[in-house]
């Protein structure tokens, strides 16, 4: 994890002892669990040898597949259910949505 993720996780964690409004807190938890596991990880954990392989195992373009890798978007449940098939990594991680209590 690089240095500016581990800062803005402390400033995160900070926030949240603050006492944040739940669905602030909500959010907070949502860029901490995106911090904590960047989409590299769960792309490079695919097999296959180049991305297009890996995006023809995944059932996605390579546009989306670049997409998912720059982080400017996150697979929807029934991508990372399959990613989740793939490499092993739960689809809650993937979709760095946190578990609501129940």
């Amino acid at each position: 994890m690089s240095a500016t993720n581990k800062r803005a996780l402390r400033i995160l964690r900070m926030l949240m002892k603050a006492g944040l409004e739940p669905e602030s807190h909500d959010l907070a938890r949502q860029i901490e669990m995106r911090l904590k596991l960047p989409m590299t990880t769960v792309l490079d954990a695919v097999p296959g040898d180049s991305i297009a392989e890996r995006s023809r195992q995944i059932g996605i373009t390579r546009a989306t597949y670049y997409s998912w890798h720059e982080g400017r978007s996150r697979p929807k449940l029934e991508l990372a259910k399959r990613l989740e098939e793939l490499t092993g990594i739960s689809a809650e991680a993937i979709i760095a949505q946190p578990r609501s209590p129940q």
